[in-house]
C-alpha cells in the first residue's frame, strides 16, 4: 500500500468538486422543481420567493441573498397557495445582508434546515 500514491490519487478524484443548480433572479422569483439554489442578485425593491405546493418529500432548495441588500429590501418566501407553511409560518422574510435559508418539504409543510 502506497500512502502516496493514495493520497493523490483521492485528491484528483474530488477536485471534479459536485454541481448543483443555481437559478439567479433580479426580480421576484417562483421556484422550479429543478432548482436548488435560488439566488436573488437585486435587492433594490423588496422581492419573493415563491415555492412550489408540493414538491418531491424531502426535495430541498436554498435561497440566498447575493445582493447583499436584504436587510433593507427583505426577501420574502412563500408557497404558491398561501397556506403550504414554512416552519408554522405563510410567509417567512430573509433580511439579513448576505443571508441564506435552506428549506426541505416534508410532504405537508416545508421546514427551515
Amino acid at each position: 500500500f502506497n500512502m502516496t500514491t493514495y493520497a493523490v490519487n483521492a485528491l484528483n478524484t474530488s477536485s471534479t468538486g459536485q454541481f448543483i443548480q443555481r437559478s439567479a433572479s433580479a426580480t421576484s422569483y417562483t421556484v422550479l422543481t429543478t432548482d436548488y439554489v435560488i439566488a436573488i442578485t437585486d435587492t433594490t425593491a423588496a422581492r419573493t420567493v415563491t415555492l412550489l405546493n408540493t414538491p418531491g418529500i424531502n426535495q430541498t432548495f436554498v435561497i440566498k441573498d447575493e445582493s447583499g441588500a436584504a436587510s433593507i429590501n427583505n426577501i420574502s418566501v412563500t408557497c404558491a397557495n398561501g397556506t403550504t407553511t414554512i416552519d408554522g409560518s405563510t410567509t417567512v422574510k430573509l433580511n439579513t445582508n448576505y443571508g441564506a435559508m435552506a428549506v426541505y418539504y416534508n410532504g405537508t409543510a416545508y421546514f427551515i434546515i
